[in-house]
C-alpha cells in the first residue's frame, strides 16, 4: 500500500488499506495512512472521517493531530484547523510540517506576518522543506521584499522541481517586474504540472492585463474564479479588467465579492472608491477611501 501511494496509484492504495483496516481495525496507523490517500484524491471529508477514527484510537499522535489540522484547512474550517495545528505543535514542538500548516492557516486569514513567523520556524526545523520556503517567499512578495522572495522561491523549486506552486509564485514576481515572457514561461510550467491550478490562471490573466489584452485577461480570471471561488485576488483582478473596459457595475460586483472574502484588501477599497465616485455615490466613495487609508496606515505601522 505504501509503495502504491508513493507511485500515485491511489485507487489501488485505497483498496489495500481498506483490506487491511477490515482485518486490523484498531491499528490507528492504517486509518491515518488511508487518510493520506484520500487527501491525495482530494476527498477531504472522507479523509477527515478516517482521521477522526485514528484520533479515537490514538489521541496523542502528532501525525494524526497534524493531519487533521491540514485536512480541516482544506475544508476551510479554520478555527478547528488552528486548534489542531496548535495542538500538533504542542505535542511535537519541532514539527516543521505543523508550522507549514500554521503558515497556510495564516495565509487564509490574510496575516502576512504570521505567515513569515511560522514558515521561518518550519525552515529552522527542516531546511529542506520546499513548502516552507515557498510560503515564506509568497509572504515576502506581499511585503514587497522581492529579492528575498525570489531567493526563497527558487530554493523551493530546487528542493521540489515537480511542484507547481513555486513556479507560479516566481511568475508573480516576474509580473510585478513586468517581465512578461519570464512570467509566461513559469505560468505554463505550473499548469503543465497542475492543469487545474486556479492561481496560475489568475497569473496568466495578470500577464494579459499587463499587456492590455483585457478580453483575454477576463477569460483567464473567469477560469481562476471557477477553480477557486473563494479567491479575493481573482475577483479583484477581474474587477480591474472590467473597470478598464468601462463595465463599472460588473466591476463593482466583483469588488464587493473580493472585500467580502478579504476585508483588508487595500486595492479593492481603492478601486471601489473610484468607481463609486464616478457613479456619483460620494459618501460611499469617501468611506472606502477612509478605509483604504486606515489599512495603508496599519501596513506602514507594522
Amino acid at each position: 500500500a505504501l509503495l502504491l501511494l508513493k507511485e500515485s496509484k491511489l485507487e489501488d492504495a485505497f483498496n489495500d488499506y481498506s483490506f487491511l483496516i477490515k482485518r486490523r481495525p484498531k491499528e490507528f496507523g492504517l486509518w491515518f495512512n488511508r487518510s493520506l490517500v484520500l487527501r491525495r484524491m482530494k476527498k477531504f471529508r472522507e479523509a477527515l472521517s478516517d482521521l477522526d477514527q485514528a484520533e479515537r484510537l490514538n489521541s496523542t499522535s502528532p501525525l494524526v493531530i497534524r493531519g487533521k489540522g491540514l485536512v480541516l484547512l482544506e475544508l476551510n474550517e479554520l478555527d478547528d484547523a488552528r486548534r489542531y495545528l496548535d495542538k500538533a505543535i504542542e505535542l511535537d514542538p519541532r514539527s516543521s510540517s505543523a508550522y507549514v500548516g500554521k503558515s497556510v492557516y495564516c495565509f487564509k486569514i490574510f496575516d502576512t506576518e504570521c505567515i513569515l513567523v511560522n514558515s521561518t520556524k518550519a525552515i529552522d526545523f527542516d531546511p529542506t522543506s520546499a513548502p516552507a520556503f515557498n510560503n515564506r517567499g509568497y509572504a515576502l512578495i506581499l511585503k514587497g521584499e522581492l529579492r528575498a522572495a525570489r531567493s526563497d522561491i527558487e530554493q523551493a523549486i530546487k528542493l521540489s522541481p515537480k511542484w507547481s506552486y513555486p513556479y507560479n509564485n516566481r511568475a508573480l514576481l516576474s509580473i510585478l517586474e513586468k517581465k512578461w515572457e519570464n512570467a509566461s514561461i513559469d505560468v505554463e510550467k505550473a499548469l503543465e504540472l497542475e492543469p487545474d491550478l486556479g492561481e496560475a490562471f489568475d497569473n496568466r490573466g495578470l500577464i494579459h492585463l499587463g499587456k492590455g489584452n483585457l478580453d483575454e485577461a477576463i477569460k483567464q480570471f473567469d477560469r481562476a474564479i471557477e477553480l477557486r471561488p473563494k479567491s479575493a485576488r481573482a475577483f479583484l483582478h477581474r474587477a480591474k479588467a472590467l473597470y478598464l473596459k468601462g463595465y463599472l457595475t460588473q466591476a463593482l460586483g466583483d469588488l464587493n465579492t473580493a472585500i467580502g472574502i478579504n476585508s483588508r484588501s487595500l486595492e479593492s477599497y481603492e478601486i471601489r472608491g473610484q468607481i463609486l465616485e464616478q457613479l456619483g455615490k460620494r459618501d460611499e466613495a469617501e468611506s472606502d477611501r477612509k478605509t483604504a487609508k486606515e489599512i495603508r496606515f496599519t501596513y506602514a505601522f507594522n
